[in-house]
């Protein structure tokens, strides 16, 4: 999760984000992806 300016807010947007001195990839999401019971993971099996 992050903030970035309101001109790159659109789902599907995609940036790069500086980490620790490491450019990554990434793309704006509508929905928040935290999962804080895990549910995602326990789909799979």
């Amino acid at each position: 999760m992050g903030y970035v300016r309101p001109d790159l807010t659109a789902p599907g947007t995609r940036l790069q984000v500086r980490m620790f001195r490491e450019l990554y990839d990434a793309v704006v999401t509508e929905d928040s992806p935290h999962d804080p019971q895990n549910a995602r993971i326990r789909i799979d099996g």
